[in-house]
């Protein structure tokens, strides 16, 4: 298991979608942030949400806000 803290700068996102194996859980400790998962609409998220699911769905992500967002991003297996 992977964990850490991401600090994502305004404007900053996943330039389209990827998958890999494993699975992902990321909270929200500060901002504002968006995914979208396996083409789904893209879905906002700010301070103490979270989500959960497979790598091997195509995600793609952003921070769609004006400030920095902080995650806690989790991936198993280790990915990065």
């Amino acid at each position: 298991m992977d964990c850490q803290r991401w600090y994502i700068e305004p404007g900053v996102g996943s330039h389209g979608a990827y998958e890999h194996d494993g699975e992902e859980f990321i909270y929200v400790l500060f901002g504002q942030f968006s995914i979208a998962i396996e083409g789904e609409v893209q879905r906002e998220m700010h301070h103490g949400e979270s989500v959960y699911f497979r790598s091997n769905l195509k995600h793609a992500w952003s921070n769609s806000g004006h400030a920095t967002a902080i995650l806690l991003w989790v991936n198993t297996p280790p990915s990065f």
